[in-house]
């Protein structure tokens, strides 16, 4: 499918690729080599891991404590490192290079999945992907998510390609992709779960009773899902004695969801609430609980985090709605400051939305800069623009294939939920190319409308919906 993608690019392809290169080049050849302007948070972590396992073989981050491995799973930091390798330089601007390729593999999937489905693709579509800001400034840093996406949306490609042809071959790529996916951003870890939910849904609503042979395509997408991740479990197991994939979901757990549960309760930022859970913690760990394990202070933080989350269920969904919020519409404030330096960075948004809640957080912007504020309007402008013909092409994409229109809500939904509660613009990157299913079959649908307007019959799609049942 992968070749026969690039095989099948259009004219109008071929423009569209140029002017999304165009934009993310010009924008590189602005900020290089300002490293400031490359790095996100993550980015000096990723970073040096790569350069740690190429000076001594080992994978940790000097000088953090002995668990520091944990933090991350390998596959970034070692694609950071092979590149490193083979270029014979450590000049952080290679690995970007990896996200001008993803680029280039995103698009051949967007397109590919929008055939799978059998929607006729509409140019617009592509359009929105090459000028998205969120995308375009990405592309420059030293970060997963430019690599992951492509990974992700071509496992998922491979996936329906599966429940259509019933191809052991395309069930394996599928698991192998996502495998990677987990092994670079641990959000992906749980996706096998809803996935083999939807199979054996899929299975029973076409032959209306379940049979042992629905078991076949989810057992071997499990146990190849399984093998991909095993070499990093184990190898944890034989270093730190532990089962463990990544310390972060804990951390996660904690500093973000309990925190911002926390925050709002005791009407703090989320960094007021963070360092005072970050207290509590260590006033909660006993003296006979190991402290300095590895095992203790995991318990420690799952304990802590579940007793404030399931003491407030309601403000826990709250919360988690409203970093579904932010993800989808962030327009990027700290990332946009980052890289023009318009202003300088303090609180950041999620930490004075918490606070002061969307209203508050925007006046307070305005006050600062309204150059910014005015900037990043005209891109909440378009995100709007973008969400609302994504909702307008719901209704059609259910109407013509409802299998494909539950299974990309399925995935839209555990990606923003599974985000958390404090919503970044770097997450909508990986929820962008489901969204322009949506998307798509939106302005379809307002190009039938237009010409049903103008007295003209709407053209007819070049191709015809498949429903997952007829194979």
């Amino acid at each position: 499918m992968f070749i026969h993608a690039l095989t099948s690019l259009t004219r109008t392809d071929m423009w569209m690729l140029a002017l999304a290169f165009a934009l993310r080049c010009l924008l590189l050849v602005y900020v290089y080599p300002n490293r400031e302007r490359m790095f996100n948070g993550d980015s000096y972590l990723y970073d040096g891991l790569a350069v740690h396992l190429l000076d001594t073989g080992d994978y940790r981050y000097p000088p953090a404590d002995p668990y520091s491995d944990l933090v991350r799973p390998p596959a970034y930091p070692a694609l950071i490192a092979f590149t490193y390798l083979m270029t014979g330089s450590r000049n952080f601007l290679f690995p970007v290079l990896w996200n001008f390729a993803g680029v280039f593999a995103l698009y051949a999937g967007i397109k590919t999945l929008l055939e799978k489905l059998k929607c006729a693709p509409h140019t617009f579509t592509f359009f929105i992907f090459a000028v998205d800001w969120a995308s375009v400034l990405y592309t420059k840093d030293v970060a997963t998510e430019p690599v992951f996406t492509p990974l992700l949306v071509w496992g998922i490609v491979y996936f329906t390609g599966a429940l259509e042809t019933k191809r052991i071959k395309d069930i394996t790529l599928s698991s192998v992709l996502l495998s990677l996916c987990a092994l670079m951003k641990p959000i992906a870890l749980y996706m096998p779960v809803p996935l083999v939910v939807f199979m054996l849904l899929d299975h029973i609503r076409r032959m209306k009773r379940f049979n042992f042979s629905a078991l076949m395509l989810p057992t071997i997408f499990v146990l190849i899902f399984a093998a991909g991740i095993a070499p990093w479990l184990v190898r944890n197991k034989l270093k730190h004695d532990v089962w463990s994939f990544t310390s972060l979901q804990n951390d996660n757990l904690l500093f973000s969801h309990a925190a911002s549960v926390y925050a709002g309760e005791h009407h703090l930022t989320l960094k007021q609430s963070q360092d005072s859970l970050d207290a509590r913690l260590r006033q909660t760990m006993q003296p006979d609980s190991q402290p300095d394990s590895y095992t203790g202070r995991e318990a420690a933080k799952a304990k802590l985090a579940k007793d404030i989350l399931f003491a407030d269920p309601a403000g826990y969904a709250k919360i988690i709605l409203r970093g579904a919020a932010v993800t989808l519409f962030d327009p990027g404030r700290l990332d946009f400051n980052r890289t023009f330096k318009l202003e300088p960075i303090a609180n950041g948004f999620n930490d004075t939305a918490v606070r002061d809640g969307l209203a508050g957080t925007v006046k307070r912007l305005f006050e600062r800069s309204p150059v910014t504020v005015a900037l990043l309007t005209a891109y909440l402008i378009f995100l709007v623009a973008v969400m609302s013909l994504a909702a307008v092409g719901a209704g059609p994409l259910w109407k013509k294939n409802k299998p494909a229109t539950l299974l990309l809500l399925t995935i839209i939904f555990y990606l923003l939920i599974l985000g958390g509660p404090n919503g970044y613009l770097r997450f909508r990157l990986y929820l962008f190319p489901f969204i322009l299913m949506f998307v798509n079959e939106g302005l379809n649908g307002l190009k039938a409308y237009i010409r049903r307007r103008g007295g003209k019959p709407p053209s007819a799609p070049s191709l015809q919906a498949t429903d997952f049942s007829k194979t």
